[in-house]
């Protein structure tokens, strides 16, 4: 593939990519769900389809294919699902949004790993499946962490309005933070910033006594 086609292909990609993306956060915003919903929603977290590389189609649309994104964890995973489908609700009841529709995507019979793994950064910790995450170097892990939540302990309940998805960020991240960051490997984090720090500092006065 030449570096013209190459070019093209990822600037499709990435359109695509916010174009999904835009759609999921209008309908967040619309319907008023709580902005730690937002939070989660980029392209690099949750656009995870990729158009099929021979071109397959059906009725006359172009099939793009629903990737794994092995960072995920399960609940998010499914929030993801929940949120798809009753956008797709939305669409088969209110004409107006028929415009609006999605590209066709479908499952494969065999999940397959996504080809772009790039993690996102500053995402909610809840976002990341909580063993893979602790497989992580500390560094990257500093460089990613958000210590906030966003989903709710029992996902099916997500988008019904329940009590708990009602809660302000701050009030939901006082009932629920301290259980669901304790699955994460964060306390091994607290000295990673004051390291980097002090490894810039020694740089400096290294620098400083050879100028002199």
């Amino acid at each position: 593939m030449s570096f013209s086609h190459l070019f093209s292909f990822y600037h499709i990609f990435y359109h695509l990519l916010y174009q999904l993306a835009d759609l999921r956060c209008d309908f967040l915003i619309r319907n008023r769900y709580p902005q730690r919903y937002i939070k989660l929603i980029t392209p690099g977290r949750t656009s995870d389809d990729e158009a099929d590389p021979d071109g397959q189609k059906e009725d006359e649309q172009l099939i793009y294919w629903i990737k794994r994104r092995p960072e995920c964890s399960t609940s998010m995973e499914k929030f993801i699902r929940l949120l798809d489908k009753k956008r797709e609700e939305e669409t088969q009841y209110d004409y107006t949004k028929r415009c609006c529709q999605d590209r066709l995507r479908c499952m494969p019979s065999e999940p397959q790993d996504t080809a772009f793994p790039t993690i996102p950064q500053g995402v909610p910790v809840d976002y990341y499946d909580p063993e893979f995450f602790s497989q992580l170097q500390p560094q990257l892990c500093h460089k990613i962490a958000n210590k906030s939540i966003a989903l709710l302990p029992d996902i099916e309940e997500t988008f019904t309005y329940s009590q708990d998805e009602q809660l302000s960020d701050k009030a939901f991240m006082q009932k629920y933070g301290k259980d669901i960051l304790a699955r994460y490997k964060l306390d091994d984090l607290s000295n990673v910033e004051s390291e980097e720090i002090l490894a810039d500092k020694e740089d400096f006065d290294e620098t400083e006594e050879m100028e002199y």
